[in-house]
């Protein structure tokens, strides 16, 4: 039999795996939440395995970062694993951005991304997360920032109204995108020890600099695919723009749920603190 000390000290350290899967219980919710909408639109896709494959992989790798990291055995005994969380919401903007460009042959398959482009537009509302974006961009001190996103959605709404027109959305996007990567460059320059200035920094040294865990090649890899995707965003907005038509109105509000998306999946890789710079620093 182990002494007393030892017991005490075995379940303090039970407790405290307890109560800190009880703080990570919003994470592992939202986590299997957007994994299980996204296992409901490969499961109604109506032929094919290539594109389901594709789809679920962006969400699957950060779920297997947390299979990986908890494993099934003693969960109590490990820790959650934050990357896995970051990755898995971050991996739904690429199975959106990629759902969003696909190309229909059928009505089946015409009928199915409707279907799963609108219930990424469900999985926004249930989690808040236009909320949480304004949220952050107070929080850090981008007030600007916030006011513009504000302005994005009203736009949206006006648009969808037919009270506004489609360069007064289309620049509003535009901006926001531009803007919003301004404050990450700017940040990533302060963290290089570099005066910032126009000059041009790349998406991977963005991220080397600015995310939460320096360490993480996963998270560096997925803050790459994040700027790769911002740029062909901000490539198909400039296309709508300059050849716009009627029968671009859905594309275009689609596009502003993918910004929704997006800014929120680099929200949650980079380290707020070093994202607060910008601003404190003038």
């Amino acid at each position: 039999m182990k002494d007393l000390k030892s017991n005490i000290n075995n379940l303090k350290t039970y407790l405290s795996n307890i109560e800190k899967q009880a703080e990570d219980l919003p994470n592992l919710k939202r986590m299997l939440h957007v994994a299980e909408v996204q296992d409901g639109i490969s499961d109604r896709f109506p032929s094919g395995s290539s594109t389901v494959n594709i789809i679920n992989d962006y969400i699957n790798q950060g779920l297997q970062l947390f299979t990986d990291s908890v494993g099934a055995v003693e969960p109590l005994a490990n820790t959650f694993n934050h990357d896995s969380y970051a990755t898995t919401i971050s991996g739904a903007t690429g199975s959106f951005h990629y759902i969003t460009n696909f190309k229909p042959t059928t009505q089946e398959e015409f009928e199915w991304k409707n279907t799963s482009i609108n219930c990424y537009k469900d999985y926004i509302d249930d989690w808040n997360i236009r909320d949480s974006i304004k949220q952050y961009f107070n929080q850090i001190g981008a007030q600007k920032n916030e006011k513009e996103f504000q302005e994005l959605l009203d736009y949206k709404e006006n648009f969808t109204s037919d009270i506004l027109d489609h360069s007064a959305l289309g620049n509003k996007i535009r901006n926001v995108l531009l803007h919003f990567k301004g404050i990450m460059k700017k940040a990533a320059q302060i963290s290089r020890g570099e005066k910032p200035s126009k000059k041009e920094l790349s998406w991977p040294k963005i991220g080397d600099a600015i995310i939460y865990n320096s360490k993480s090649n996963r998270l560096k890899q997925e803050f790459k695919r994040l700027g790769k995707q911002w740029t062909l965003l901000h490539s198909q907005l400039s296309g709508i723009l300059k050849c716009y038509s009627i029968n671009d109105k859905n594309e275009l509000l689609t596009l502003t749920t993918e910004v929704v998306l997006l800014i929120e999946a680099f929200i949650l890789i980079i380290d707020s603190n070093k994202l607060k710079t910008p601003y404190n620093n003038g």
